[in-house]
């Protein structure tokens, strides 16, 4: 499932298309859309990669030490709440450690309690 890039040879902006299927061929009939110009060329495309747990937390930092983006990554907290509660000896809850997991998968809002919130 391919996201292509286009510039805008008129405002400037970079659009996103998101194509559900490879197409055969790149395809050339895109307009920009912000301005709707059809003057638009193909943009290199920013490259995204999965890390490993262990990536994230040598990028994260020491929890005990960290740094000023350290709280920004949501698993962070779990990784300081999960050491915090094994050098107190105490086992984690069952439910505590399924919001950590949800946290890390970037799903937060089913963490939230929204009731009352509208």
């Amino acid at each position: 499932m391919p996201i292509y890039e286009y510039g805008c040879n008129e405002c400037g902006r970079v659009s996103s298309v998101f194509f559900k299927v490879i197409p055969a061929e790149t395809p050339t009939d895109q307009s920009c859309a912000h301005c709707g110009s059809a003057k638009v060329e193909r943009a290199p495309s920013r490259v995204a990669y999965v890390r490993s747990t262990e990536m994230r937390h040598e990028a994260g930092g020491d929890p005990d030490a960290p740094g000023y983006d350290y709280w920004r990554d949501p698993s962070n907290i779990g990784r300081w709440a999960e050491k915090r509660l094994e050098e107190a000896g105490v086992d984690m809850p069952e439910s505590v450690k399924e919001m950590i997991g949800q946290a890390r998968e970037g799903e937060v809002d089913k963490i939230l309690d929204k009731r009352g919130l509208d």
